[in-house]
């Protein structure tokens, strides 16, 4: 079966990638200007059903019927042969298109004479996807979700240190250390708190429910977002949750002192990310699962009733926040699918 890598780097390259109702045949589509179509056959002959080169001439003839009476005048088509008996394959040769034997046992792409030695920049890139083990193992590496386990190691250290200095914190304790509640923070301009209340938490459930959170919706996204992405979207998250809360309660209870402490408005930043990546990206529904979802969303609002108060409005800003950033994020690197 073709990889989703492969299918990315096409689509990377200008492509526009058209699954075919033919098993283990694949097509990509790019126009060179409004009168020139480019097709790309990529046939996946690793697996037991073969497709022969009298079958792939009258699917590469039928195409170009298609699209000539489309008005193209010209349909240029390359076949790509993914092959373990290249020796076989090589009847290829006496078909009229241009073709590269991309043979997976010999680790390498063939290029018959008088056939291009590139096809739109595609070799190299193909090359080390295929044939580059190292950075296959990088990549496998880059998949452990370091991220989510540092955030996590952060908020336990975070919580039994302040746990030695006072059994029972309370809201006056955990305003002490960083908590955020509006007074201090915009009248007397300590800022700092809007991030450091993200890393507090009132007692042991408080904090088990968030990192329980954090571990299942976190190792998700940080999987489909990426390691840098992912935690910045975090930390923003939780600063506008901050930041939306502190400004609620200052203009809707100005004389009571509300403390705000927890991850929550964060993870529910990440919980927000996750829905635009399954929203956008099809091809990390295979890898997310909507059980995660759901659990999620039980363990927040059971932590809501288990702390010293619900800061609803800091959720909803957190979850709103994280699905913005991360849309805004999808567009600036081009990754909306079309």
């Amino acid at each position: 079966m073709i990889r989703n890598d492969i299918v990315n780097l096409f689509i990377k390259q200008g492509f526009q990638y058209a699954k075919d109702n033919v098993p283990n045949l694949y097509l990509f589509l790019k126009k060179t200007d409004e009168t020139t179509l480019n097709i790309c056959l990529f046939a996946d002959q690793t697996v037991s059903t073969r497709l022969s080169v009298q079958f792939m001439e009258s699917i590469s003839d039928a195409l170009e019927r298609k699209f000539l009476f489309h008005g193209f005048q010209k349909v240029s088509i390359f076949y790509m042969i993914f092959s373990n008996h290249i020796e076989q394959d090589k009847e290829f040769l006496n078909q009229p298109h241009n073709f590269w034997l991309i043979d997976t046992l010999g680790k390498r792409i063939m290029v018959f004479d008088q056939q291009p030695e590139d096809y739109f920049g595609l070799r190299t890139d193909l090359e080390t996807l295929l044939f580059t083990p190292a950075k296959k193992e990088l990549n496998n590496i880059s998949r452990v979700p370091f991220m989510t386990i540092l955030l996590v190691f952060i908020n336990v250290i975070v919580f039994l240190f302040t746990s030695l200095h006072s059994g029972l914190q309370t809201s006056d304790y955990i305003l002490e250390h960083g908590g955020a509640y509006w007074g201090y923070i915009y009248e007397n301009h300590e800022y700092y708190r809007l991030l450091t209340c993200i890393f507090l938490h009132f007692n042991s459930e408080h904090l088990l429910n968030n990192m329980l959170s954090l571990a299942l919706i976190g190792s998700a996204a940080e999987k489909a977002l990426g390691h840098i992405r992912y935690v910045c979207i975090y930390l923003l998250s939780g600063l506008c949750s901050s930041i939306l809360s502190s400004l609620y309660y200052m203009h809707n209870s100005p004389d009571i002192v509300t403390v705000s402490a927890g991850a929550s408005g964060a993870i529910f930043g990440i919980l927000g990310s996750l829905i635009i990546v399954l929203l956008v990206f099809r091809n990390k529904r295979r890898e997310i699962q909507p059980v995660h979802i759901i659990l999620i969303a039980i363990l927040s609002i059971a932590n809501g009733y288990l702390s010293s108060s619900t800061d609803n409005i800091g959720h909803i800003g957190g979850l709103l926040s994280g699905m913005i950033l991360t849309f805004i994020s999808c567009l600036y690197r081009k990754n909306i699918l079309k």
